[in-house]
């Protein structure tokens, strides 16, 4: 049975959460945020965005390229109120979000049966550790890919 809904309707439940100070519980689709939500699986929990966003919260945001909701993790916080996203499990990004195009904040998830706060050791050290592991695949990457030199 497919339970996806509008992103408009998704958004109007979202919106009427956050209106009655409660969180918004949802299964995210895709494969973006892997390994931290598996989108058959896993629960995001969202809250309300706060005045300011950090580096590395992970937020949905309305993607302008393609008017497409996206659940990614902010990788750089840029000058008046701009972030660049990127899922986890990609290696592209996405530039130039504006703080308006933020409609909330990931507060806990439930991975594999646990749920874990955003503010938890664990979510911290698997944060870093996700980074530090997208790093070296990247360079691996380059690495392979670099023509060798011709002499």
């Amino acid at each position: 049975m497919n339970n996806t809904i509008s992103k408009e309707n998704f958004i109007e439940m979202l919106q009427f959460a956050f209106d009655n100070n409660q969180k918004f519980s949802f299964m995210p689709s895709g494969t973006s945020m892997k390994p931290m939500l598996n989108g058959t699986t896993d629960t995001a929990c969202l809250c309300k965005k706060p005045l300011v966003l950090k580096k590395y919260d992970v937020v949905m945001y309305i993607r302008r390229r393609d008017n497409a909701l996206a659940l990614h993790r902010i990788v750089k916080v840029e000058a008046n109120n701009f972030f660049t996203m990127s899922g986890d499990n990609q290696y592209y990004v996405d530039e130039n979000i504006h703080y308006d195009d933020i409609i909330a904040v990931l507060c806990e998830y439930t991975h594999k049966g646990k749920t874990f706060s955003v503010d938890s050791l664990h979510f911290r050290v698997f944060t870093y550790y996700i980074l530090f592991k997208k790093k070296i695949k990247k360079l691996l990457l380059k690495l392979r890919t670099k023509k060798p030199d011709s002499r």
